[in-house]
């Protein structure tokens, strides 16, 4: 299996999702920071192998759709800071674009410009987590147009702005070391 995608929205997801943020919690001081940490860890290997079951049962139909979503998922990943176009991403996988809808679909659960969109927001908060760099050259880089659009899109999609995102990530990061 390449990608298992998790919702939480997805009741089957949630606890799962619950899980592999608890596992972040865990502190190195903690006494038995190791085997606390395994035992999440396997947990979330169970639950993940749980919920591919279905998928491996149907792998060779998936087989054919695994590569052309790797091309596809592996040309945004390497051209996110760029415009991007379906028909071009279809190109990356020697497919059309209505196969490249369908393949996005049965695979990733999203539109390809649904998936573009996530994968430059999760770039863009690694940035802003990582660096200093501005909002707007950050919204730049990540081709997500003008910083107040930018904002708009991530308020939409986590629930904040970009600047409370930076101040809250790098407040938790604080509050974990103390």
């Amino acid at each position: 299996i390449d990608i298992i995608g998790l919702y939480p929205e997805n009741p089957e997801h949630a606890p799962l999702l619950e899980k592999l943020q608890e596992s972040f919690r865990f502190s190195e001081e903690d006494f038995g920071y190791e085997i606390r940490l395994r035992e999440s860890l396997s947990d979330i290997w169970c639950r993940l192998l749980n919920t591919a079951r279905p998928m491996l049962e149907k792998e060779e139909v998936q087989d054919k759709a695994g590569d052309k979503i790797k091309a596809m998922l592996t040309y945004v990943h390497e051209h996110y800071g760029e415009r991007l176009t379906v028909a071009e991403l279809a190109a990356s996988a020697f497919i059309s674009e209505r196969e490249a809808y369908r393949v996005f679909r049965e695979c990733v659960h999203l539109t390809p410009v649904e998936y573009i969109i996530s994968y430059r927001l999760q770039q863009a908060c690694h940035m802003l987590i990582e660096t200093e760099e501005p909002i707007t050259r950050i919204s730049q880089a990540c081709c997500l147009g003008s910083s107040s659009y930018f904002g708009k899109v991530f308020r939409e999609r986590m629930g904040c702005s970009p600047v409370e995102f930076r101040r809250r990530w790098r407040n938790s990061d604080i509050n974990r070391q103390e």
